[in-house]
């Protein structure tokens, strides 16, 4: 087959598929479109208009059912994030606790040990010294692990945060809980709130993101 057949035989793409050029060739058609679309954006700022004022006329206080649900969603974030983090502060409360545990019971036999003086052959001594050394080498082992964990710091640092989020969930939940006419100005709850909310919807919760899963994935398996 010839180039030219191949060239004739391939599909195009006409523009007169898609444009009518006959609308275009007097002006009067020109007008008549512009006048149809002038209508279309006339009546869409119409109804944008008609919505703003029956949502104004709807406001008490400046707040309207969309406002209150936008808070309500402000709500909804900050109880997940406190539920999440509550949760996992116990849980580092429980492992810190038990390292603890297992320190003070290590101390507590190793302590007993090295008073024991007794009349003992050199073999049971020096298993008794060996035992000491053993338990005396695990509790520093058992110490160096909770301060590389950071326990500590990190339960301060999520009961901090917690303490936050609940300080700033209750005073949202109060204004919420009055009626429309006893709330204060949307505007003003707005200014005083939003730099708030956003400050710890923003911060990184105070954990790392496999400790998030394990405590969401236990949330919903368990509770």
């Amino acid at each position: 087959m010839s180039d030219d057949s191949v060239e004739q035989n391939r599909p195009k793409i006409d523009a007169r598929n898609w444009i009518d050029l006959r609308d275009f060739q007097a002006s009067q058609n020109v007008d008549n479109t512009r006048e149809v679309y002038a209508n279309k954006t006339a009546a869409n700022q119409l109804l944008n208009d008609t919505y703003v004022a029956l949502e104004r006329a709807e406001e008490i206080n400046g707040w309207s059912a969309r406002k209150k649900k936008q808070v309500t969603y402000w709500q909804n974030n900050l109880e997940y994030l406190y539920t999440v983090n509550w949760f996992f502060l116990y849980e580092l409360k429980s492992m810190e606790g038990f390292w603890s545990w297992i320190i003070i019971v290590i101390s507590t036999i190793t302590s007993t040990l090295s008073l024991v003086d007794l009349d003992i052959s050199d073999w049971e001594d020096q298993w008794i010294k060996g035992a000491t050394s053993i338990f005396s080498v695990a509790t520093t082992l058992i110490a160096a692990w909770i301060k590389k964990e950071n326990y500590v710091e990190r339960i301060n640092s999520i009961d901090r945060y917690i303490q936050g989020i609940s300080k700033l969930n209750t005073e949202i939940q109060g204004v919420i809980n009055k009626s429309p006419w006893d709330r204060p100005e949307f505007s003003k709850f707005i200014e005083l709130f939003e730099p708030e909310v956003t400050r710890l919807l923003a911060a990184p919760p105070p954990m790392s993101p496999e400790e998030l899963k394990s405590a969401v994935w236990k949330l919903t398996k368990f509770y």
